[in-house]
């Protein structure tokens, strides 16, 4: 999307500037089809030179403004598992964050107001092909002659002249035909299909519909002067102009022989038009375009450098390190880039995923380098410091209503039964640890230690023999949770951890 925006805003800067050069040194000082190719050419320039990227004045400063952001998903402060200090990760400014609604509704709003003009414009190209297919034509030499009875105005469209018989004499067609015949021969139907997409898409600069204006303004004065050429009496013209200025238009993306602005029009008819050497005014789109060509490079370079801004995503720790032995999830995305143009890669250990979403395997303990690199070119090297997973501590599952983490203590057979079993967890993290409690005993047990009863369970939650147990239990007995053995990526495996638990009355 921003390399849309901007080659849209260059496209536009690039149009008002040779529009603006037009009309300061060009308009009405040279002859007329110099003024239509310098139109033409200006519009041409002026789609084409966004893709330019080469500039004399490169400034190569994405490394230093390029940054990485560690955002972070949970809301511990303080140390990390184990032990270590937190340093608070750099965070979005909220201005960023806010501007993001503002200028999604702009771009939606830019895009109803192109898709209205855009369906309005293939509007009228249906407009002009059911009339064609439903009228009479009659072939004359390089054009058609198409008589409608729907348009009661003569327009003609490329190599197709519409009459309507209706409101056309046998002279006012010699008229009108040596005033189409300009249109048709000089292809300007191509001249206005092209202004009326560039409008479309730059409606929201005022330069580009004085621009319209001024390119079928144009069109008329070279038809007029076509007319005139033919012999065809200059009074008798004018009147035949007078006549049509009436008739209301529905359709603006053909040649019509009537058109607006008929005082400029009979003022042209009137002026001595400027030598053929004049012509030559038209190369001074050369030094325009040489002008150009390095400022659009040079922008198309800096926004770039400047914009590029790599954000990598770790969660849930607050500190840049990749924990060993699980999927440490990793969010990378740089601006100005689809996430199909962007390579990842880590000097230790693996990195999966695609879109932006990767998980992270370091191998080492000590530090990995993540490379982020968009279309062959490197963005950013970020490092992290890899360490071991902290011992997971053994917890009641969570009670309902309270967030802590229960491993011992007093507690009373009601909570027991809430809770309905136990698991694996690191204290101050959102990790989920790729281990599982497998199976565990419950004990009973008398002051000198010795076993009352005691309950197994081959899962996590507690067995019924185990709620039983618990049910069973009386105010201040000792409940011991032993002989824990957890599931992971090696087999199962015995912790050498315990729960003890005092029963307390309600």
């Amino acid at each position: 999307m921003n390399e849309l925006v901007r080659y849209i805003v260059l496209s536009t800067g690039c149009l008002s500037i040779l529009y603006l050069f037009y009309r300061l040194f060009l308009a009405n000082k040279t002859t007329l089809q110099s003024l239509r190719w310098y139109l033409l050419f200006s519009l041409l320039i002026s789609l084409l030179i966004p893709f330019n990227r080469y500039s004399f004045f490169t400034f190569n400063i994405a490394k230093s403004t390029s940054r990485v952001n560690n955002v972070v998903t949970n809301t511990f402060t303080g140390t990390d598992a184990s032990g270590n200090t937190a340093t608070p990760a750099t965070k979005v400014p909220a201005r960023e964050r806010s501007a993001i609604p503002v200028l999604s509704i702009v771009g939606m709003l830019y895009c109803i107001i192109t898709g209205y003009f855009l369906v309005r414009l293939v509007r009228q190209f249906y407009l002009i092909w059911t009339c064609y297919r439903s009228s009479e034509k009659e072939k004359k030499g390089a054009y058609t002659i198409v008589w409608n009875g729907q348009h009661k105005k003569p327009f003609s469209f490329f190599r197709l002249l519409f009459l309507n018989r209706s409101f056309v004499t046998p002279e006012q067609q010699e008229q009108i035909t040596a005033h189409e015949k300009v249109h048709m021969l000089q292809y300007h139907s191509f001249d206005i299909i092209l202004v009326e997409i560039v409008t479309a898409i730059t409606w929201f600069n005022p330069v580009v519909w004085l621009f319209r204006n001024t390119v079928q303004l144009v069109h008329e004065y070279l038809a007029d002067a076509g007319v005139l050429d033919s012999g065809i009496n200059k009074l008798q013209y004018q009147a035949l102009l007078l006549n049509q200025i009436a008739e209301t238009e529905l359709v603006t993306i053909y040649s019509g022989f009537n058109q607006s602005s008929i005082n400029k029009r009979f003022i042209m008819m009137q002026t001595d038009h400027p030598n053929r050497a004049s012509r030559y005014k038209l190369l001074l789109l050369v030094p325009i375009t040489s002008l150009l060509i390095p400022v659009t490079g040079c922008l198309n370079g800096r926004s770039s450098s400047d914009s590029t801004e790599v954000v990598t995503t770790i969660a849930p720790t607050k500190l840049n390190v990749l924990y060993i032995g699980i999927d440490n999830p990793v969010s990378i995305s740089v601006s100005e880039y689809a996430a199909d143009d962007i390579t990842v890669s880590i000097d230790n250990g693996s990195i999966t995923g695609k879109n932006g979403e990767y998980n992270v395997r370091p191998h080492v303990a000590g530090k990995a380098v993540i490379t982020v690199a968009a279309k062959g070119k490197t963005i950013r090297e970020s490092e992290f410091r890899v360490k071991y997973l902290p011992p997971p501590v053994v917890v009641l599952k969570p009670l309902p209503g309270n967030a802590g983490l229960i491993k011992g203590g007093d507690i009373s057979k009601e909570e027991l039964l809430k809770a309905d079993g136990i698991k694996l967890t690191i204290e101050n993290s959102e990790f989920e640890l790729p281990m599982k409690v497998a199976s565990f005993d419950m004990v009973v047990r008398a002051a000198d230690k010795s076993v009352i009863k005691s309950a197994g369970s081959t899962q996590d939650n507690f067995s019924a023999e185990q709620v039983a147990l618990i049910k069973s239990l009386e105010k201040g007995q000792h409940v011991t949770i032993e002989n824990i053995a957890a599931t992971s990526p090696g087999g199962n495996r015995k912790t050498p951890m315990i729960m003890d638990f005092t029963i307390r009355g309600k």
